[in-house]
């Protein structure tokens, strides 16, 4: 049996993550962690988990990692995969190998797949339109390489923190970390949160249900708390009526600087 466990505010984890297990085949149980923890869960030594998560600033959200802790092994094998925007994975791959190693997992494979940016706009696209037709297809080939693995009954680790991201020159990223270090330094009343238009708003309460954080409430859609939002950008994406938007300065930077459309990276 194969456990797909993911986090997934967007969506777009959880797509990659059901075509490897496509790839996988088999019975499959999904286990959606993105509006609440999993139930203490043990997996057994024979089955396999594939966890997958997005990518924020570098690293897993701290929501997923927190709701991932319930779920342990005694010798599961563990695929590893990172959900990220375009710009850079970091030491997402390396948490995930931390928490498979506390857990009890084995790591047999690995991958970095690119996704639209929760900050993506038609006026600064961040890897827009992202996992397209031939991610979704290099999910699936790596889902069945997996399946060749375990078929031929190679169990051998994963270096998961070994995984590299694609270098950047020394140029860009001086003038990325120039810009990051500009929008740090001006002073802005803009709130960090995703505002709304009320001119648009009609209370659906749809951004209420999909919020995995409990940011917004009922009524009182306009208002995000700022506590609590962790800028997934889920009730901006998938507003039905447009009324929400996050006008982040990090956009148009990201947008500049990684326009190029990155490779996915898998390791089995």
């Amino acid at each position: 049996m194969t456990y797909l466990i993911v986090f997934s505010p967007t969506g777009t984890s959880r797509k990659i993550g059901e075509f490897i297990v496509r790839g996988i085949g088999g019975e499959v149980v999904t286990i959606d962690l993105t509006y609440a923890p999993a139930p203490a869960l043990n997996i057994s030594k024979e089955d396999l988990a594939v966890f997958v998560a997005p990518v924020y600033g570098g690293c897993l959200p701290a929501l997923a990692k927190q709701r991932m802790a319930g779920i342990t092994s005694s010798g599961a094998k563990a695929v590893g995969v990172c959900v990220y925007g375009n710009r850079a994975f970091e030491k997402a791959l390396v948490e995930l190998d931390n928490i498979f190693e506390q857990a009890g997992f084995i790591p047999i494979a690995c991958g970095a797949f690119i996704g639209e940016h929760s900050y993506c706009t038609k006026a600064n696209p961040i890897a827009p339109g992202r996992p397209d037709n031939n991610d979704l297809l290099q999910a699936e080939l790596f889902g069945k390489a997996i399946k060749e693995k375990l078929d031929a009954g190679i169990i051998d680790m994963c270096n998961m923190k070994a995984v590299s991201d694609l270098p950047m020159t020394m140029s860009a990223k001086l003038r990325f970390i120039a810009g990051v270090l500009k929008i740090k330094f001006v002073k802005s009343k803009r709130r960090n949160v995703p505002e709304t238009d009320l001119g648009r708003c009609i209370h659906c309460g749809l951004c209420v249900r999909i919020c995995p954080v409990g940011a917004i409430s009922k009524e009182n859609e306009y208002d995000t708390d700022a506590d609590k939002c962790i800028r997934c950008c889920a009730c901006v994406k998938m507003c039905r009526q447009g009324a929400k938007t996050f006008n982040t300065p990090f956009a148009p930077l990201l947008s500049r600087n990684f326009y190029k459309k990155k490779p996915n990276i898998t390791v089995v």
